[in-house]
């Protein structure tokens, strides 16, 4: 479903650890960057405010790191106003 205002963004690592997202447009600007701690072994979600996005196609970038690994997820998000 295309976010209009807001979007929930779920994620879930095995254990304890940190979550990064970035968001970039299609044309590579980014419009959101924050680093989380995670409580590791249940889903979480981020709420993410996309009011003042403009219409199209994004792109969130998920880099998780549990006990020194490194895992990255590219998901895409559309934003319809």
């Amino acid at each position: 479903n295309p976010a209009d205002a807001e979007t929930n963004l779920r994620f879930q690592t095995e254990s304890a650890g940190q979550i990064e997202i970035n968001i970039i447009t299609q044309s590579g600007r980014m419009v959101f960057k924050n680093a989380y701690q995670t409580n590791g072994g249940v889903p979480e979600e981020i709420l993410i405010n996309t009011s003042s996005w403009g219409s199209g196609a994004y792109f969130a970038l998920f880099k998780a790191t549990v006990n020194g690994k490194s895992e990255s997820k590219l998901v895409k998000i559309a934003v319809v106003h």
